[in-house]
């Protein structure tokens, strides 16, 4: 850093005292040697091309100094953001291992408690009430419901931290793989999920696979119509970002609720009508801002609901759309 800047002031100095010597070196070939130095400097009248070369040395080397301090700036900065990168890939790396300590240390004892409460109950099945087998299953609820939810704050707190390069993905793929995830409560529930030409997209394919799980899954889950739809599509916006939408025909959302479900454990329905834990979808949301896009819902209350998200555009070409239904592929 310190290095640089001086050999460019010291490349300055030598190029004005080299142009500044000539200029009079020639004004006492000009003027003969009868005159010294210190006469032509102090009581000659100096030509014009003399000042005019000293007054652009003067400006080139004050133009050095500052280019170079410029330069040992930057050399700063860089090194201040190299350390800043160090310390939060290092704090990123602690977290992680936080997390799967704190994961496995609380999952431990959950369980434990369920398997001596599954233990009680088979062992007691005939002398039990009606009362204690509720109040055992009570609890085994409550312990499927904290390993739920353990599992998907370590899911939220893995995104970002170790992600992948962001690569070109082929989003019509990493539909399929969801869907073939999702294929037991497909066929359980006799869901048809269509697809228009997904887009390809730059993007971490895990994280992305996470999020179509995530946004299908929803959808899934607040759907009361007998014969439940999903349809994933996108579109190229003038924005040079592709647009993606799932959209289905479940219960729908009241417009001012349309921000606060992006929320952590935010949830608008009793968790005995719709179980989960109110992470998924504020996982969601940090996985497309994560990379460089926005997310939000469209809906009506009874008219299903539209999920959009973008992803900044450097596609290429599109793969054709396809009906996947009850786990099954027709991809055209």
């Amino acid at each position: 850093m310190r290095s640089g800047k001086g050999v460019i002031i010291l490349s300055l100095i030598a190029g004005v005292l080299t142009w500044i010597s000539n200029a009079i070196v020639e004004r006492l070939y000009y003027h003969g040697p009868a005159r010294n130095f210190w006469d032509l400097l102090l009581f000659d009248i100096p030509s014009e091309e003399f000042y005019d070369r000293i007054i652009t040395m003067a400006a080139f080397l004050m133009l050095g100094i500052i280019v170079a301090r410029m330069l040992e700036k930057r050399i700063a900065s860089e090194a201040r953001l190299k350390l800043l990168a160090t310390e939060l890939e290092r704090s990123n790396n602690e977290l992680e291992q936080y997390a799967h300590m704190a994961s496995h240390d609380l999952k431990e004892p959950l369980v434990t408690i369920g398997g001596y409460l599954r233990l009680l109950e088979r062992r007691n099945k005939e002398t039990l009430d009606g009362n204690s087998t509720g109040y055992l299953r009570n609890a085994l609820e409550g312990i499927q419901r904290m390993e739920q939810l353990i599992g998907d704050l370590l899911t939220y707190s893995r995104v970002g931290n170790h992600g992948k390069e962001l690569q070109p993905v082929d989003p019509s793929a990493i539909l399929y793989t969801a869907l073939t995830n999702l294929s037991g409560v497909i066929e359980k529930q006799n869901v048809v999920v269509t697809h228009d030409p997904l887009h390809k997209v730059i993007a971490d394919d895990t994280e992305f696979l996470q999020l179509f799980q995530n946004l299908i899954s929803n959808s899934i889950k607040f759907c009361r119509n007998p014969s439940p739809r999903i349809h994933v599509s996108a579109f190229r916006s003038e924005q040079n970002e592709t647009v993606f939408s799932v959209r289905d025909n479940g219960i729908g959302i009241a417009p001012e609720h349309t921000e606060e479900i992006f929320r952590v454990f935010r949830r608008l329905h009793d968790r005995k009508e719709f179980p989960g834990t109110g992470i998924g979808l504020t996982t969601c949301k940090k996985i497309v801002e994560r990379h460089g896009g926005r997310i939000w819902v469209e809906s009506e209350p009874g008219e299903g609901a539209t999920f959009l998200f973008t992803i900044p555009d450097r596609g290429t070409s599109p793969r054709k759309a396809g009906t996947v239904r009850k786990g099954t592929s027709a991809t055209a």
